[in-house]
C-alpha cells in the first residue's frame, strides 16, 4: 500500500503524506518506489492510500506486486 507520495517542489522530489496530497490532489504526483504517476484514493471504504494511475505489477508497494522490481513503464524524472 503506498502511503506517501512525491511532488515536485523548486526542481526537487520531496515526499508528502496522504493529507497533503488530498490537498495537492490536481499537482502531478510519483510513487517514492517505482516514480509511476499516483493519485491519492479514499473511496470505496479502504483504508486512504495512494494509487497507481497504470497498474505496475513491478512496484514493491502495489498489492499486484511481482517479486520483481522495476520502475514504472510511465515513470516521472
Amino acid at each position: 500500500m503506498i502511503t506517501e507520495a512525491e511532488i515536485k517542489q523548486g526542481g526537487e522530489w520531496v515526499t508528502i503524506d496522504f493529507a497533503e496530497g488530498v490537498k495537492r490532489r490536481r499537482q502531478v504526483m510519483r510513487c517514492p518506489a517505482c516514480a509511476g504517476p499516483i493519485n491519492p484514493y479514499d473511496g470505496g471504504g479502504s483504508v486512504p492510500h495512494f494509487a497507481h494511475i497504470k497498474a505496475n505489477p513491478h512496484c514493491p508497494l502495489s498489492f499486484r506486486f511481482s517479486g520483481t522490481s522495476k520502475a514504472h513503464p510511465d515513470a516521472l524524472a
